[in-house]
């Protein structure tokens, strides 16, 4: 009909926990207040102000794991860890 709406189809789900870094892709995520669940919650400062990729673009390259499941509750699991990577890590 001329009035339905159009159907929107998600195919992909990224949440980006380290502002500025690379993203992860989820099967899920919770929506919390802010947003998705981890996204952008956590942030990477030098001299007490944040980095971003316009002052650092390395940042891009910082790959992010973290553990199944941990998007799709609202808060990570009390000792939940993500791995961290990037070219030139030891």
């Amino acid at each position: 009909s001329i009035h339905s709406m159009p159907t929107a189809v998600l195919t992909q789900l990224r949440v980006y926990p380290i502002k500025g870094c690379r993203g992860v892709e989820v099967p899920a995520a919770t929506v919390i207040n802010t947003g998705l669940a981890l996204d952008r919650i956590w942030m990477i400062v030098r001299d007490g102000k944040f980095l971003c990729q316009r002052r650092c673009p390395q940042l891009a390259l910082v790959v992010i794991d973290l553990p199944a499941g941990v998007c799709e509750t609202a808060e990570p699991p009390l000792g939940a860890m993500m791995n961290l990577s990037a070219p030139g890590m030891a």
